[in-house]
């Protein structure tokens, strides 16, 4: 079936000279649907009130701005232009335009703030990753953002997630480290996480490291998936707009896209989330596991860690058992 924009898109025809061809959308008649001669798509909004001409966001591949344009038989006017400078960003351009419409619909201000309110999110995703994330990435995002939503305290927790800025530890305070970890779970296995890097449960340079251990099975009735975990944390930094710039910034970097949400909504069963202080006999390979140095022509070492031998280490198995050691990481 033909995304309504996209025949919207496909019935304008493309101008031969520097001029915009457009159409109007069915379900308002100040938003249009054009088509300049180098075959890019544009959205047009037609303003209230005249506004002088004026960029307003310009990144690769979109660039909105208020123009004076003559769109259909109209008169000349001011209209927000909000085009896809790059053919081969528009199937995500389709995802940004039903937002930006749907706001614009349900919106009972000035169509600027509504359309600035819709882009405010995709500055960050736009020309991001466009491959959805694999299996074990969503399930260790979802560890990430189920450590942000029920053990940190928000908005202050949002400081400390580094993970997705490349950091040796996910969420880092002077005080505190945390590596997180998530895994998938058989009914009748243990839990072990996969360690890709030596320096991931390397001590940090100040404080203590924790572990978090997020252990999930897949329930096609659960409640809890990547994308409705990720709109949880979003709500609770709703009115934090620093906050949630940040959290958005953070989830680009870690290759979370709004174009692929529907794929993330896959249900998780949490069946174990575990909090691990790591200590000098925690079991661990790190780099001074090795006393000679880490072999010649060793580029790198996976190791296994198999949570059955970390009883002794664990310090909580619900946040609330938790809740004052993570404080710090309040604001």
């Amino acid at each position: 079936m033909t995304d309504q924009f996209e025949d919207l898109w496909i019935r304008v025809t493309r101008p031969p000279t520097a001029h915009l061809n457009a159409r109007p959308h069915p379900s308002a008649s100040y938003i249009w649907m054009g088509l300049d001669e180098a075959g890019r798509r544009h959205l047009l909004v037609e303003l209230q009130q005249r506004r002088d001409e004026e960029h307003l966001l310009s990144t690769h591949g979109l660039n909105v701005s208020v123009a004076e344009l003559a769109v259909g038989e109209r008169e000349p006017a001011s209209w927000l232009d909000v085009a896809c400078l790059d053919t081969s960003l528009n199937e995500m351009f389709l995802v940004v335009v039903r937002d930006i419409v749907d706001e614009l619909i349900t919106a009972a201000d000035d169509r600027v703030k509504a359309v600035r309110r819709a882009l405010r999110t995709w500055q960050w995703f736009w020309a991001n990753r466009r491959s959805p994330l694999s299996r074990d990435e969503i399930i260790g995002l979802l560890a990430e953002l189920w450590f942000l939503d029920r053990w940190l305290p928000l908005p202050g927790g949002i400081d400390h997630w580094t993970g997705p800025d490349g950091d040796r530890h996910d969420f880092v305070h002077r005080l505190i480290s945390v590596e997180v970890k998530g895994t998938q779970v058989h009914h009748d296995g243990p839990a072990r996480h996969r360690i890709s890097r030596l320096d991931q449960m390397e001590d940090p340079e100040s404080g203590q490291l924790y572990l978090f251990s997020l252990q999930v099975i897949p329930d096609r009735l659960a409640s809890n998936s990547l994308a409705n975990v990720r709109e949880r944390v979003a709500m609770k930094l709703d009115q934090d707009a620093a906050g949630l710039a940040m959290f958005n910034q953070r989830l680009a970097q870690a290759g979370w896209n709004p174009m692929h949400e529907d794929e993330y909504r896959d249900g998780w069963r949490v069946v174990g989330e575990e909090l691990y202080v790591v200590g000098e006999t925690f079991p661990r390979v790190v780099r001074s596991s090795f006393s000679e140095g880490i072999p010649p022509g060793v580029d790198e070492v996976t190791w296994t860690l198999d949570l059955a031998a970390c009883g002794a280490y664990r310090v909580a198995a619900h946040p609330d058992r938790a809740a004052e050691l993570l404080m710090v990481f309040d604001r």
